[in-house]
């Protein structure tokens, strides 16, 4: 029996039902527009494209999308949208020669560019001619319609966020995709285009009968994923569990304890992405940093605001941004001042702090932060932290981001 096969065994008779490894292409009778059917009618396909989609659904709007180029019409295979309002564009396509490879990469890069012209109203206006709704808008028509609950005016607020950004998820699917498409894809000369490109290998396999199974891998990793230590504004680890799976060089087994842990974690965060809402019309939506913590998407210098739960003694939870590098010291001398602002404006003991001068390097720098003793290990507190999450990182947001832009005009 050859190599990467799938076999499939009754569990009653344990009969073995072999599925040998077939071919997406016109001679076999499954052709790029039968792999864009697939791959809509079962829009999970996609959620191996990225760890956040274990969690969030993904619902799909419509093919063949209609975008105009400024001479011709062009058309997007299939345009769907996760829970949190994120665009995802899916291009798909059979890796016949080189040029075909290429061409597709510059066309989901172009679709993505065109899509970003449109405001909400335009988008919604051409996603109508594909999803009946009246007067209703679209996209909660077709959340109701999976039967997902929505805010919608939170929903249309990302929406139209994920437009204005161009913060999209590009998804290139085929057959056998090959090492230099994933050059392309992680070459210089594309980068800062878009957020994310993915490339997404649907296997296909068949067996005696002609039942067929498909399965959908990321072959290679399209985007660097980087080790964080998080550091409290005290200068010491914050104790948080370390996530194996992010480690591909760990080949230990992880303990089903820890798993259980980063699965309760992990579901929690979840949980509180989908229901906030930022105050701030220019602040983009949290995601998942690591292992019980997230990552809020803030201005220069600083990469992120980080919202956290520790699992030291006595266990916290709580937010705070740090910087370490040559602006360190203008960065606190410039929030010193502001403190008290940001006290009456957070309602919160607010902390400006810096260090400089350890031996270990990330214990050196500049943070701001608050935080709260509380057991977020126990159920009965579950409310509560999202509660305290909710309100603080929505006034931490609306005082830090005035801040930073005085600070950066000041800079210039």
């Amino acid at each position: 029996m050859d190599s990467g096969n799938l076999i499939r065994i009754s569990k009653e008779s344990g009969n073995k039902d072999v599925f040998k490894r077939a071919h997406i292409d016109a001679n076999s009778g499954y052709d790029e527009k039968w792999l864009q059917e697939r791959i809509f009618e079962d829009i999970s396909l996609l959620s191996v494209t990225d760890a956040d989609y274990d969690r969030l659904r993904i619902i799909p709007l419509c093919r063949e999308f209609s975008l105009h180029d400024g001479i011709r019409n062009v058309f997007l295979d299939i345009l769907a949208v996760t829970e949190t309002g994120r665009l995802i564009l899916v291009e798909c396509k059979l890796w016949k020669n080189p040029q075909a490879r290429r061409e597709v990469l510059a066309q989901v890069i172009e679709y993505a560019s065109l899509l970003q012209t449109l405001s909400y109203s335009d988008f919604v206006s051409r996603l109508k001619k594909y999803i009946k709704c009246g007067t209703e808008d679209p996209l909660a028509h077709r959340f109701r319609e999976m039967g997902i609950e929505c805010q919608e005016s939170l929903l249309i607020d990302r929406v139209s966020r994920s437009l204005e950004q161009g913060k999209f998820q590009l998804i290139i699917a085929g057959d056998g995709i090959r090492a230099d498409m994933v050059n392309l894809v992680n070459s210089p000369s594309i980068s800062g285009v878009v957020s994310d490109i993915c490339l997404l290998e649907i296997g296909l396999f068949e067996n005696s009968s002609g039942d067929i199974c498909l399965l959908p891998s990321v072959p290679v990793r399209t985007r660097t994923v980087e080790k964080t230590v998080l550091v409290s504004p005290e200068g010491t680890p914050v104790k948080i569990e370390e996530d194996l799976e992010d480690d591909a060089t760990d080949n230990s087994v992880p303990s089903p304890v820890n798993h259980r842990h980063k699965e309760s974690n992990r579901e929690f965060w979840n949980t509180f992405i989908k229901q906030m809402h930022f105050d701030h019309p220019d602040q983009e939506i949290p995601r998942i940093g690591g292992n019980n913590w997230i990552k809020i998407p803030c201005p220069k210098p600083f990469s992120w605001f980080t919202a956290y739960r520790t699992t030291g003694s006595p266990k916290r939870i709580g937010i705070f941004v740090k910087y370490a590098g040559p602006e360190q010291q203008s960065l606190y001398d410039f929030f010193s001042k502001n403190t008290d602002l940001l006290k009456e404006e957070v309602h919160a003991d607010i902390q400006v702090a810096i260090t400089d001068g350890k031996k270990i390097k990330w214990e050196n720098g500049f943070s701001v932060w608050l935080r709260k003793e509380l057991d977020w290990s126990d159920d009965a507190t579950t409310e509560e932290q999202m509660a305290w999450f909710s309100e603080y990182l929505n006034r931490f947001v609306n005082s830090m981001r005035p801040l930073l832009r005085t600070y950066n005009e000041k800079s210039d």
